[in-house]
């Protein structure tokens, strides 16, 4: 079959789609684009949005942590749902951990404290300075990665607390400080100490 003449008159095969060439506004926008795109990557490298763990995750990450450091304590279980603050007792110095979580699972708040029916000095006072300062670190670890020996010096520091010496050594009392997105409170006395870490203000 012959094809049909063209009665047109024009030549489409020289009349090719030009490829679409943008504006100088449509370049500018682009590039204000680009430019805000890699400005919000780079703040969320340098500030990662902190989100609540799990109570579940959170008793993971501390008997992990425990494992990998060598240190007897463990959770084991993860809290009930339903649950809002399960204790959890570290008899090998005398310890006890409270995890509270939200209706949802979510992790609210930690309470690291002194058993109060083991006498000090058959419990956390037999802690090295050095053993007790690991077990703070444990607490706030498992909650967030990020913390170091570094940060929890500074954060003690804050508190009006040389890790170096030992607790009880230190003039009885209660400090409070907001820092890490968290609120830590540390009060204690010749028998007995409460540290605890409120994630209320914690970014979700």
């Amino acid at each position: 079959m012959k094809n049909k003449p063209n009665v047109t008159g024009i030549n489409f095969e020289k009349n090719e789609r030009q490829p679409y060439q943008k504006g100088f506004f449509g370049r500018l926008v682009t590039i204000i684009i680009t430019l805000i795109g890699i400005l919000f990557v780079a703040w969320l490298l340098f500030n990662p949005v902190k989100v609540r763990p799990t109570a579940a995750d959170y008793v993971k990450s501390f008997d992990r942590i425990a494992a990998e450091q060598n240190m007897p304590e463990r959770l084991n279980a993860a809290p009930a749902s339903g649950e809002a603050n399960v204790e959890y007792s570290l008899t090998q110095y005398g310890l006890s951990l409270i995890v509270s979580q939200d209706a949802d699972g979510y992790l609210t708040a930690l309470v690291l404290k002194t058993d109060p029916a083991v006498p000090a000095a058959a419990g956390w006072k037999r802690l090295t300075t050095a053993e007790l300062r690991d077990r703070f670190l444990l607490t706030l670890k498992a909650l967030d990665k990020s913390w170091t020996h570094t940060l929890l010096y500074s954060t003690f520091d804050q508190l009006g607390i040389d890790l170096d010496k030992p607790l009880s050594g230190h003039t009885p009392g209660a400090q409070t400080i907001e820092t890490e997105g968290l609120k830590l409170n540390l009060s204690h006395d010749q028998e007995q100490f409460d540290f605890s870490a409120i994630l209320d203000i914690l970014a979700e």
